[in-house]
């Protein structure tokens, strides 16, 4: 048996089978394209940002009302925020300028905005948007990069959910019986 201590997300302590949910990372190398290619890459992130878009108002349309109620405006922010005009410009820029491919710029530009959050010590709200920055940037490499990685698995039975951050998303996901713990 092993134990496990963290901050539980629901009141009491909980003993049962474990599902430990990974974070999702992904490596993305600098390569740069021909000023031919420019156009190109902005429209594989426009395409990107339009699946991204997609995959989450389908994940709110999957949802419970009850779920949908507490999470769905959490997901409706990183809709927002998918579709922030200013964000699109610097990615575009980003490609433009520097002769960056998509998944390159995408990843720089969120992890600058990332970084700015982590070194402010983020509390609070920022905290929470620290986190919708980093599920935008999986989210959206995950489009680039041609990559589904998906392998929350479908349970059978209740379980504990043993996370280091778990999205909104992520937690609608998990198609399972719910235990009180989760």
């Amino acid at each position: 048996m092993e134990i496990r201590r963290g901050i539980g997300v629901s009141a009491g302590y909980a003993i049962g089978e474990a599902l430990v949910l990974d974070r999702e990372e992904y490596r993305i190398s600098r390569r740069t394209i021909n000023v031919s290619e420019v156009d190109g890459e902005i429209e594989r992130f426009a395409v990107a940002v339009r699946a991204a878009v997609a995959e989450i108002r389908s994940q709110l349309a999957a949802m419970s009302k009850k779920v949908r109620d507490v999470a769905g405006s959490i997901l409706e922010a990183q809709v927002a925020m998918l579709q922030d005009e200013h964000l699109a410009e610097e990615i575009a820029g980003e490609i433009r300028k520097n002769f960056h491919t998509a998944d390159y710029a995408a990843s720089r530009t969120l992890r600058r905005k990332i970084k700015l959050l982590e070194d402010s010590g983020a509390e609070g709200f920022a905290k929470r948007v620290l986190s919708d920055f980093i599920d935008l940037e999986k989210s959206l490499l995950r489009h680039l990069v041609g990559i589904r990685k998906d392998d929350t698995p479908t349970l059978s039975t209740k379980a504990v959910i043993v996370a280091h951050d778990l999205s909104p998303a992520r937690r609608s996901s998990s198609t399972a019986p719910r235990s009180s713990a989760s």
